[in-house]
């Protein structure tokens, strides 16, 4: 089994922590990263557990150079899912059963039903929530999946068939043009494409399992409780794996308004530490590559630097930028040491000017 993920250099503690769960776990299998940055990162060509690390620009994505100039860091890991699977597909010509996992999840029980379903399935999906809301903001919270999806895609179970090719090939020409959020048209990035899935492709199953793929969205439907130290069960079901988007922001609300207990709390906690000690602090402020050569572009007026450059004194400034659904914020700023006089009050300015358009976004969300 391969299990695979996508990240920037920032989240690598994300993926870290997240590759140790699954090694934990899951007997057997081997664990892959994207990487979308223009270079390796060290650390991530080090990093314990790892089994291989692929860059995002080595996908074969057609206009990949073009892509990357109009997406920021959130958008391009939007599209990059279906060309992954599809280039492990043939990367992993032994390998019969892929799994892809969001980097800020984490594993807690192993994945012996997944592997017997890809045995009988060529598709998993799985549903934010597995029944209809029938009390506290019921109306709603449905409303969201309509806007959103119905299936979460920060998980997908895939058996290597023609089937599943065929849906990786017609999800990656979606997403490579489509993954974008535009609300009046009915997108929201990759994962609203996943709502034609059950009626286009055949041998899907949908995963309505509740110890599957808990996260904020259903804490409203699912109750954890806690057996000694580190057993986790979700309605009585063993927990196979917590997804932490929206730490800090809409998972702590959702803790708040449904829960009734502190063991979500706890989990969330414990999450937290393991990412502080796994180097968080030391990595969440590297730059994005990309964002880096579009911005010495601009500045200068001349030609951008090679996307095979990765030596650290092209590193230019980069402005910082909320990222929804993901834990932590995909860019920070970074200044060559000669800039940081010239540069220092324009930075600030424009990180205050940032949080007064994300500020005036949220309200305009609440209100529609």
């Amino acid at each position: 089994m391969i299990i695979c993920t996508v990240t920037a250099a920032n989240h690598l503690a994300y993926a870290q922590v997240l590759v140790k769960s699954v090694k934990a776990h899951v007997k057997d299998c081997r664990f892959v990263f994207c990487l979308v940055e223009n270079g390796l990162h060290p650390d991530a060509a080090s990093f314990e557990c790892m089994d291989d690390v692929v860059l995002a620009k080595n996908l074969e994505i057609p206009d990949f150079e073009e892509l990357v100039t109009k997406r920021d860091i959130y958008g391009m890991t939007t599209i990059l899912k279906p060309y992954l699977l599809l280039h492990l597909f043939d990367r992993y010509a032994d390998e019969t059963k892929f799994i892809y996992l969001d980097a800020d999840i984490r594993v807690y029980s192993s994945f012996d039903e997944l592997d017997k379903l890809l045995n009988r399935y060529s598709i998993i999906l799985t549903p934010h929530r597995l029944e209809p809301q029938n009390y506290l903001n019921s109306i709603e919270e449905e409303l969201v999946n309509l806007k959103d999806g119905v299936f979460q895609v920060g998980f997908l179970g895939l058996s290597k068939t023609a089937e599943s090719r065929r849906f990786l090939k017609w999800w990656a020409a979606r997403c490579h043009d489509y993954a974008i959020i535009d609300y009046k048209k009915g997108l929201f990035l990759d994962q609203k494409w996943l709502n034609h899935v059950p009626s286009f492709f055949k041998e899907v199953y949908i995963l309505r399992d509740p110890s599957y793929h808990m996260a904020s969205w259903n804490l409203s439907q699912r109750r954890l409780t806690r057996k000694g130290k580190d057993q986790y069960y979700v309605n009585g079901r063993p927990l196979v794996f917590f997804h932490f988007s929206g730490t800090g922001r809409w998972l702590d609300k959702s803790i708040r308004l449904h829960t009734s207990d502190d063991n979500v709390q706890k989990l969330v906690d414990q999450y937290q530490d393991d990412l502080l000690s796994t180097g968080h602090n030391n990595f969440k402020n590297i730059p994005w590559d990309y964002e880096m050569i579009m911005r010495y572009e601009e500045r200068n007026k001349r030609p951008a630097i090679e996307m095979n450059s990765t030596h650290e004194e092209n590193r230019v400034p980069i402005l910082e930028s909320e990222s929804p659904n993901l834990s932590d914020n995909m860019s920070s700023p970074i200044l060559l040491k000669e800039e940081i006089q010239t540069n220092q009050a324009f930075i600030k300015i424009i990180k205050i000017w940032n949080n007064i358009i994300t500020f005036l976004k949220l309200v305009i969300f609440r209100r529609k």
